[in-house]
């Protein structure tokens, strides 16, 4: 268990998460935005290294909102480090 911990508390863990959030639900190509890898990083390890909060705010981002499109209505619900994406 030491190993992982040391792995999830690593400097470069939290940023690189990050990106790949972002890479996934936002945009391959697209450079992400250094502020908000920062505040995704940031939240990762203030949050005692829980992926919910983090996937809950990129999908509650500028960045996120502005790819959904004016036909689909995304409903997201974060609860308790839990994410819940449905389409309407």
């Amino acid at each position: 268990m030491d190993l992982i911990n040391a792995v999830a508390a690593h400097p470069a863990t939290g940023p690189r998460l990050a990106r790949n959030l972002y890479r996934f639900f936002i945009s391959e190509t697209d450079t992400p935005d250094p502020q908000l890898i920062d505040q995704l990083s940031k939240l990762y390890y203030r949050g005692n290294f829980e992926r919910g909060p983090v996937v809950a705010t990129l999908l509650l981002s500028p960045q996120f909102i502005g790819i959904i499109g004016n036909n689909i209505i995304w409903l997201i619900v974060a609860t308790g480090g839990s994410v819940l994406l449905g389409l309407l």
